[in-house]
């Protein structure tokens, strides 16, 4: 059984060598095995040990070296660099038995524990770990107990009254024998074959053995969305294989949900299952939708366990790792594959090329695998992989060493946002060496009756049947396709209401930043503003003219600060974007060192695909697929597969932070502009003041600093107007209100009160638009979460949809598995009447060939032929046997000494005649034309009067001499096949004359 493992997480910048968390030994346990993991650069190397240790016991198991690598090359040599490392237990000895080692469990370790350390060809140890010894064993138990039910890929335990040795255990499955894995004075353990459904399974160990009948299967959980947010829902979808013949026994397992204050599982945190023999499908498997609903953000992952009657404790499927995001972070795009180029039925011996295609032009595949297997019960075959997206994802099929029959053709896909999807399509493929389906014709046109008529009562299928099944099968896909388009739509929908939520969220955010400062800068200018005013109408009432010089210098002196501190201001801002621009730069560094990392870690752990960085968008899109999870520290759960979702994490992050930084530089590029207008106004504001130092007029200085005063103000209602400006979706009442606002600076002294009052009745304007802009936010929210609902009932029923096409195309192909079958069932009868018809005719033949014999002899004894004319004639009957003969060297042996004469010319003739009849049924065509050549004129009386004696003859004979009623003057010699019959006439001679075909209708 293939298990195809796909990256399903993100991935992230590169650590070295030394920082990298998966260069720790680590240790796992599951289904009665203990498995010790000493990782090196070149691979690793893994200890599998009963996990029951026992101080005192003696117990075996097994070292495995797994080489990294992408190439069989690389795996050679990186196999050879592992065999140089060695693993110690520097608290005992153990004995290398080839293939596994044995050990004996000091008492001490009990205390100490079992330690095991690898050391390096240097002689180095390199990594250390401890495995855990309980106290001294009380009992082993007393039979041999098998679970009913394995896992494949997972471990097999069997408890039982074991002694520690696997060198005197045999284990088989279904006959054939499979090395264990470990064993304890308590049990062994063992990894059962790809033999998917039910098997028989034997084990002996010593005087001790059990056999019974155990039933394999295959676990998979794929989760819709790998990434989803607080508050939405995305499905797990269950499938387990290998249920074939169930009979009445259902079959446990439970689905466990590992992080219950992450995600809420539907039917708990438990959900056991049980599956019937009414629930399996066509294909021997059972599938389940359960439904998830995240609660808060973080990772979490759920496993399928399987349940026995022994309560014998299983390996697990592998955790599926997903993740919960923000609320800031939306859904990746739904990512689905399809396979084109595909024929159904298949015909010919030719390649055949496979296709996959992303549904989604904006969602594109980066890695495909193709495999194949043979309905119903096969194991899957890997047909190829393909990365490259040049000329499209496909493979090219050789069928060249597969037989006819019904075939299964998948597709598993990576891509996007690291998704994964797969699709699967039922055909039927014809055997080129063998019996073509629909009409089926021959040229042997008897054959072809006999064919027509047994099949008639044989051959129950009907073609239109068939059709029926495949008509509605495309049915079915139509519908389940419909339902799709349908939910993409949703889905589309969806992202776009939550992107306006977004949005709206993010407008009101920044309006009420501006809010702030506008209120801020409002606040410091209006006191100020209003002691210029008051000084002014001073100025213009009792003190009119008596300006004071100190306070004209001051203002001068103020307004010159202003533009020494505005012309600073926008150095910072030019500073800010040239930091803005190195920001971008460093993260996009940051990003493509993340693509060539993830792919380092995905191909050094043996996966096809790719990781790349798209500038354009900013974003990291990657995908890989691999042949197989075993071997794979990225597939099973563990430190790597905890590392990429770190990665994972950390590329979002980068993809947010590069985000900001490009809204960051244009920000900073409005704000220089917004600052450079800024010191224009002042610089303006200073040069009034001068004047009016120069003319000595405090009223006209302090107008200027009102002036500068409200440039400030300007200042901050520019910034929220450049914003405006970048959003032309929000009420555009809000733009107008402010050009006129602004259109109204600068302001004289007399116009303040009538400003400030405008300014107020504009922010509480303002203020409406935001909290409009919340209100609206969360509509589109309730709106999008309502159509991602929807999105994902409507792919539950196109599941459904898709599960029964592809029941009814297993009908479909089962009945024309089935007609083929009938049809064969009925041409070995029409063969057994074709070879009874053929050996009637040979016993015709054999008869005629006698009767020819005879006349020779009775010529022989009237002395016209010679004494060994019969010898010569059998003799060329043996050389010549099936063949068209040479007659006239048939002839000329037979005549060999034959006297000239009337009689010996009749005689020639007569066997010229009567040797190319002989012939006749093994070269009918070739031969007719000699027959002609030599066949004389008869009278249509004299056939008439032949054909009635012929058809009235009982039983027909194949040949001999015929004399008719109403003529008895003449003899006739004949030949018939069928209804035709080629005559000779006898002559007084004792010569044959051919007289041609007559027709017997």
């Amino acid at each position: 059984m293939l298990n195809c493992a796909l990256a399903m997480w993100a991935v992230g910048a590169a650590l070295s060598p030394l920082q990298t968390p998966t260069d720790i030994p680590t240790v796992e346990r599951q289904g009665g095995l203990l498995t010790l993991s000493f990782p090196a650069p070149e691979g690793t190397i893994r200890v599998y040990l009963p996990d029951d240790l026992s101080a005192g016991d003696t117990i075996s198991g097994t070292v495995i070296a797994e080489p990294k690598g992408a190439t069989d090359q690389e795996r050679e040599k990186n196999a050879a660099a592992l065999a140089k490392y060695s693993i110690t237990t520097p608290q005992t000895s153990s004995t290398d038995a080839g293939g596994y080692r044995k050990w004996q469990l000091p008492k001490f370790t009990q205390v100490t524990g079992l330690r095991f350390q690898m050391v390096s060809p240097e002689g180095k140890g390199v990594g250390e770990l401890v495995a855990r010894v309980q106290p001294a064993r009380v009992a082993s138990p007393s039979n041999m107990v098998p679970p009913d039910l394995g896992v494949l890929g997972r471990p097999f335990p069997v408890p039982g009254p074991f002694d520690g040795d696997l060198g005197n255990t045999k284990t088989t499955f279904g006959g054939l024998p499979v090395q264990p894995l470990a064993e304890s004075p308590g049990q062994m353990i063992c990894a059962p074959p790809t033999l998917l459904g039910k098997t028989r399974f034997g084990c002996s160990d010593g005087p001790h053995s059990t056999a019974g009948d155990v039933r394999l299967v295959t676990f998979n959980i794929q989760v819709t969305d790998p990434v989803i947010r607080v508050g939405q829902s995305t499905n797990a979808q269950i499938r387990i294989g290998g249920l074939d013949e169930m009979g009445s026994d259902p079959v446990k397992c439970v689905v466990i949900n590992h992080n219950p204050s992450i995600v809420e599982l539907e039917g708990g945190d438990l959900v056991p299952i049980q599956i019937e023999p009414s629930q399996v499908g066509p294909d021997g498997s059972f599938r389940k939708q359960l439904r998830i609903t995240a609660r808060s953000v973080g990772l979490y992952s759920l496993t399928l366990r399987g349940e026995t009657r022994s309560q014998v404790p299983l390996g697990s499927s592998p955790p599926v790792p997903t993740a919960v995001e923000p609320d800031s972070d939306p859904p990746p795009v739904p990512f689905e594959v399809r396979l084109s180029g595909l024929p159904n039925p298949i015909r010919g011996n030719r390649p055949l090329r496979i296709v996959a295609e992303s549904v989604r032009p904006d969602v594109q595949i980066e890695a495909a695998l193709f495999s194949v297997r043979l309905e119903p019960n096969g194991s899957w075959e890997t047909l190829g992989t393909d990365s490259n997206p040049e000329g499209g994802f496909s493979v090219e099929w050789d069928r060249s060493d597969y037989a006819g029959g019904t075939y299964s053709i998948r597709v598993d896909a990576s891509g996007g946002d690291g998704q994964q999807a797969s699709d699967q399509r039922v055909v039927t493929m014809e055997d080129p060496n063998g019996l073509p389906s629909g009409s089926m014709q021959f040229e042997n046109r008897n054959f072809q009756r006999d064919f027509t008529q047994i099949s008639a009562s044989i051959v129950t299928v009907s073609d239109s049947t068939i059709r029926s099944k495949r008509n509605r099968a495309t049915s079915l896909r139509n519908a389940a396709e419909e339902r799709r388009r349908r939910a993409r739509e949703l889905e589309d929908a969806a992202r776009e209401a939550w992107e306006r939520a977004a949005r709206k969220r993010s407008q009101a955010a920044a309006l009420e930043r501006l809010d702030r400062n506008i209120e801020d800068v409002l606040r410091n200018a209006a006191a100020q503003i209003d002691a210029l005013v008051k000084r002014i109408e001073e100025l213009k009432g009792a003190l009119a003219g008596q300006g004071d010089p100190a306070a004209i210098d001051k203002a001068v002196a103020d307004l010159q600060q202003a533009v020494d501190d505005c012309e600073k201001e926008c150095e910072k801002r030019k500073q800010a974007v040239a930091d803005a621009e190195k920001r971008i730069a460093d993260l996009e560094q940051e990003l493509e060192n993340l693509a060539n990392e993830v792919n380092d870690l995905f191909h050094g752990d043996g996966w096809t695909g790719n990781a790349r960085f798209d500038r354009g968008t900013g974003i990291v899109r990657w995908g890989f697929v691999r042949d197989g999870s075993s071997g794979s520290e990225i597939a099973n759960w563990g430190p790597k597969s905890q590392r990429v979702n770190d990665l994972r994490r950390k590329k979002n992050q980068l993809a947010k932070d590069l985000k900001k930084a490009k809204q960051d530089l244009e920000d900073a590029k409005d704000a220089l502009a917004d600052c450079e207008k800024e010191c224009e106004a002042k610089k303006k504001a200073l040069e009034d003041a001068k004047k009016a130092q120069e003319q000595k007029d405090e009223a006209a200085a302090n107008e200027a600093k009102i002036d500068e005063a409200v440039a400030e103000l300007d200042k901050a209602l520019a910034e929220l107007e450049s914003y405006l400006d970048r959003n032309p979706d929000l009420p555009s009442d809000l733009k107008d209100k402010l050009d006129r606002l602004r259109g109204k600076f600068p302001i004289d002294s007399d116009e303040w009160e009538a400003l400030k009052k405008e300014i107020d009745d504009f922010l509480k304007r303002k203020q409406q638009v935001e909290e409009n802009l919340r209100k609206e936010a969360e509509a589109e929210d309730a709106k999008g979460n309502g159509d991602w609902g929807k999105a994902n009932d409507l792919r539950g029923e196109a599941d459904g949809l898709e599960d029964e096409a592809r029941r009814e195309e297993n009908a479909a192909s089962d009945l024309e598995a089935e007609k083929r079958r009938q049809e064969a069932r009925a041409a070995e009868e029409a063969k057994k009447r074709d070879e009874e018809r053929a050996r009637a005719e040979a016993e015709q033949h054999r008869k005629c060939i006698e009767e020819f014999k005879k006349w020779i002899q009775d010529n022989i004894d009237r002395g016209i032929l010679p004494e060994d004319a019969l010898e010569k004639f059998e003799n060329w009957l043996n050389e010549h046997a099936g063949k068209i003969p040479d007659l006239v060297g048939v002839i000329g042996k037979v005549l060999e000494g034959v006297s000239t004469g009337a009689s010996g010319t009749g005689l020639a003739n007569g066997l010229t005649a009567l040797g190319a009849t002989i012939f006749y049924w093994w070269a009918e065509a070739e031969l007719k034309a000699a027959c002609a050549r030599l066949s004389k004129k008869i009278d249509e009386r004299t056939k008439q009067l032949i054909a009635l004696e012929l058809l009235e003859q009982r039983p027909p004979k194949p040949c001999g001499v015929i004399q008719p009623k109403q003529n008895t003057s003449e003899t006739w010699f004949y030949f018939r096949k069928g209804n035709k019959v080629l005559l000779f006439k006898i002559t007084r001679s004792g010569g044959l004359e051919c007289m041609g075909e007559i027709s017997l209708r």
